[in-house]
């Protein structure tokens, strides 16, 4: 499943099991993985498990990243280490959470065992 996909069929209570690997939002800048109010956002699954507890988030890093373009220079698991690393266009938020309309996040919304990587907001304003 698509974790694109798997947090827009999340609501409150689910729990999303992400595996090992480098995701990004999509090809266009302004897009991110948006959180689901009250839903777990779990990461360093293999895909063999059948309980949270068996994820070991150390040894299978789950990196979300604004790298689009797919031109950062990155350490082995996919993590920008340096904004001098980002190059070109990046997504401008990684993931976001709204939580002034509609259902607001709380305590119950879980993110864990993710690398949050690569974002690149930007704003332009006028003197």
């Amino acid at each position: 499943t698509d974790l694109q996909d798997a947090l827009g069929e999340a609501a409150a209570g689910d729990e999303i099991w992400v595996a090992t690997g480098v995701y990004t939002p999509s090809a266009i800048y302004t897009e991110s993985f948006q959180l689901v109010p009250g839903a777990g956002l779990y990461g360093g699954f293999i895909g063999s498990e059948s309980e949270r507890e068996q994820r070991d988030w150390e040894t299978n890093p789950t990196v979300l990243s604004g790298d689009i373009d797919n031109n950062d220079i990155t350490d082995p698991t996919g993590v920008v280490t340096s904004l001098l690393n980002v190059v070109g266009r990046n997504s401008f938020h990684v993931i976001y959470a709204n939580g002034t309309t509609g259902t607001p996040i709380t305590e119950t919304t879980v993110v864990d065992g993710i690398i949050i990587t690569a974002g690149w907001a930007a704003t332009a304003s006028l003197l």
